[in-house]
């Protein structure tokens, strides 16, 4: 441990704040991840109980 030099206050505070701002974004990521998982599922409900068209989801080639 003492061949390894402490930090001085700024490299620290430095350090903090990267760490806070990947925290936020992990929460970010987490949180919009969960509201379209949740909306995905709606959907799922809605097609299933036929309150949803599978026509306003998906686009069909109207060629074939």
């Amino acid at each position: 441990m003492g061949s390894v030099p402490l930090l001085k206050r700024q490299d620290e505070v430095a350090i903090a704040k990267r760490m806070e701002r990947g925290h936020l974004m992990v929460l970010k990521f987490y949180f919009t991840l969960a509201h379209r998982a949740e909306g995905m599922i709606n959907v799922g409900e809605e097609l299933r109980n036929g309150t949803l068209s599978i026509k306003k989801i998906i686009q069909f080639d109207q060629k074939s």
